[in-house]
């Protein structure tokens, strides 16, 4: 797979193409494990993640009454939110009844005990109860405790995430962030939406995939890459 065009003032940060049967440790972490918060009705199982001719499947599956999602995160090489940057990944979602299957950027301080009080950018967000996923999907900014969960939801975006789509991830300091897709050169690709960050205070946001079941009813499916990667602004 040909790395996409590198965006004129920026710099590559990581590239993966997947081309191994392993997870690269320097770009991400461990699979994610233990029960899904948020209201999901499933619990993360490290082994529904799998590699195989360079495309990377998560998928959310089910034994009787219990569902089970996958996610990673590149916690290994995160985004200083001050300096903002680009995420890019080609993607497909295969999702049936009422699964999520989501890409976007989690606040690297957050406690992971609570709701994101840092900040949670869902920059491509699918699931088949809400919308129909062959023609559109979510985006939304997540903020807040527990005892106060805030969104900022952009719903039924155009754009199908049923077939191989590239999306970019624009996040500039202090201003909306950008989501386009359909071109591996950001100067070609479609400006499909903005999610407004004013409320994520986080000092730094990781690139996050991942499938889940919603409660009540779950599902099963897939969330597959090609390739992901991640530009910073050039210093100069």
């Amino acid at each position: 797979m040909t790395a996409p065009a590198t965006p004129d003032g920026f710099k590559v940060d990581w590239f993966d193409d997947f081309n191994s049967s392993t997870l690269d440790a320097s770009i991400w972490g461990d699979p994610w494990s233990g029960t899904a918060g948020g209201g999901y009705n499933c619990t993360y199982e490290p082994s529904n993640i799998s590699i195989a001719d360079s495309v990377i499947t998560m998928q959310c599956t089910q034994s009787g009454s219990d569902f089970y999602g996958s996610g990673i995160g590149s916690y290994e090489a995160v985004m200083l939110a001050e300096k903002g940057g680009i995420w890019a990944c080609r993607v497909k979602m295969t999702l049936s009844d009422s699964v999520d299957g989501v890409i976007f950027g989690w606040g690297a301080d957050n406690t992971g005990t609570t709701f994101p009080e840092y900040g949670e950018q869902d920059f491509v967000e699918s699931n088949p109860y809400y919308r129909d996923p062959s023609t559109s999907f979510a985006m939304n900014t997540h903020w807040g405790s527990n005892s106060d969960p805030q969104q900022d939801p952009l719903n039924d975006i155009g754009g199908p995430v049923a077939d191989w789509t590239i999306y970019w991830c624009v996040w500039n300091p202090g201003e909306a962030i950008q989501v386009l897709s359909g071109s591996s050169n950001i100067d070609d690709a479609t400006s499909i939406g903005e999610i407004n960050n004013s409320n994520i205070t986080g000092a730094s946001a990781y690139f996050v995939a991942e499938i889940l079941a919603q409660a009540p009813s779950g599902g099963t499916g897939s969330v597959q890459m090609d390739w992901a990667t991640q530009f910073s602004p050039e210093l100069h």
